[in-house]
């Protein structure tokens, strides 16, 4: 058995789990030795931090467990080969307000907008007790709305060079202060804004 195999048959033991998806760029075009294992864990309930850490142990002598960066997430480093596994535990109840605002309610955010309805669509399924994992990929496996792309062009177009306080503002002025820092953190967010654009333009999740 593969060590992806046992680490999914072993986090599939843990109380409460109904659904584990495999998702980034594993499942992307962009996939190579160095990918990380990004593993969505989907449930409604708690899952328990120290059966967690229990199984981190198993496969690895440097983890992180329960981290709270971005969402609630545990990060090991397998022993075995270096592989660098990176969980994260999600309620289907979120993921589902998130996706519907996105895809129904066609909500459009400064960047990013349809960075969660591509992580699920791409996914791969691991683990799926109930098949919860796949109602909810066929439930938002639908075509780019026109007013989304509208919303997200609307929200994010004047941002780039338009408004007063525009990211090329910004930049602008950074420029004449030499202040490298803001110089990086503007363009960065110019970008994220530029591509979610490009993207609704074209139709394409991102």
């Amino acid at each position: 058995m593969k060590l992806l195999d046992k680490i999914v048959e072993d986090l599939s033991k843990l109380d409460n789990i109904e659904t584990i998806l495999l998702s980034g760029s594993q499942t992307g075009d962009f996939r190579d030795n160095n990918s990380d294992r990004d593993i969505y864990i989907y449930s409604n309930d708690v899952v328990s931090i120290k059966k967690r850490e229990e199984i981190a142990k198993k496969y690895s002598d440097r983890y992180e467990i329960n981290n709270n960066y971005w969402e609630n997430g545990d990060e090991w480093i397998c022993r075995e080969n270096g592989l660098v596994i990176d969980i994260m535990y999600r309620s289907f109840n979120w993921i589902d307000t998130m996706l519907d605002n996105v895809v129904n309610k066609h909500y459009a955010s400064v960047g990013y907008t349809t960075c969660f309805w591509n992580n699920i669509i791409n996914s791969t399924i691991l683990y799926d007790k109930n098949s919860m994992g796949k109602s909810l990929i066929k439930k938002y496996n639908l075509p780019y709305p026109e007013e989304l792309k509208n919303n997200i062009i609307k929200k994010n177009y004047p941002l780039l060079k338009n408004n007063i306080s525009s990211y090329y503002v910004q930049i602008a002025k950074a420029i004449i202060r030499n202040d490298y820092v803001s110089i990086n953190h503007r363009i960065a967010a110019f970008l994220a804004s530029y591509f979610d654009i490009i993207f609704a333009v074209n139709g394409y999740l991102h």
